[in-house]
Order: structure tokens, then C-alpha cells, then sequence
């Protein structure tokens, strides 16, 4: 249980585990189930949603911001932008702009999320 729990949860939990007392806990087959239900989905979010964007180190990414002109050096471990190392690219986009951004998306590596449809059922 996490240090910092909320009241919700673990009431939750308590109350789960008074169910398990009482009736028994999940049969082997209902674990099963639910231990392949998780192996597909992190199996799909792996394969669909790359972690970063893979970029050589050497590459450059040039950026137009508010008129001038931003040059950012990838690296083996890292970004270079004017002298200073930054550990990710959001860092330098933050230097940048000045507030909180996904920096692949910033230096156009990432489209921008699309809008949820309109009837709820998206996902």
C-alpha cells in the first residue's frame, strides 16, 4: 500500500479484503484471465505508443520561437543547447518558452493530440 494512500482507497481495499475473508478470493481461472487481460494491454500500449521519439545523436533540431532562432544538439545521453546539457528535451522546450511543454511536440516530433469525440464514446 502506498505511504500516502487516500481515505478511498483504502477503504476500498479493506473492504475487498473483508469480502476474501468471508467468501474466498479469486478462483485460479478468474486470475488467469485477468493476468492475460493485463499482458495483451501492456503488450498493446508498448507496441502503439513509443516511449520518445528514437533520434541519432548529431541530429539537430531547429526550432522558430517568438522570432529567433533555437539550434538543439541530440546527443548519446541528452540535448545540447547553447553550451548548457539538458537530461530531456521537455527541459529544453521549458528553457525555451518558458513554461511547462512536451518537448517532442515542441520541436514537432510528435503531432498534437486530437480532440475527443464529441459523443463520449473515444477513448
Amino acid at each position: 500500500m502506498p505511504p500516502r494512500a487516500s481515505r478511498s482507497l483504502l477503504i476500498g481495499c479493506l473492504a475487498y479484503r473483508i469480502q476474501e475473508n468471508a467468501y474466498g478470493g479469486l478462483s485460479a481461472a478468474a486470475s488467469a484471465r485477468l493476468r492475460t487481460i493485463a499482458q495483451q494491454r501492456a503488450a498493446k500500449a508498448a507496441v502503439s505508443k513509443p516511449i520518445a521519439p528514437q533520434l541519432a545523436p548529431g541530429t539537430r533540431l531547429i526550432r522558430q520561437w517568438r522570432e529567433q532562432r533555437h539550434e538543439v544538439t541530440v546527443l548519446e545521453r541528452g540535448f545540447t543547447y547553447r553550451g548548457s546539457h539538458y537530461a530531456s528535451l521537455s527541459a529544453v522546450a521549458r528553457v525555451i518558452s518558458g513554461m511547462h511543454c512536451s518537448g517532442p511536440r515542441f520541436f514537432g516530433l510528435k503531432p498534437r493530440a486530437t480532440a475527443r469525440s464529441s459523443t463520449g464514446n473515444g477513448p
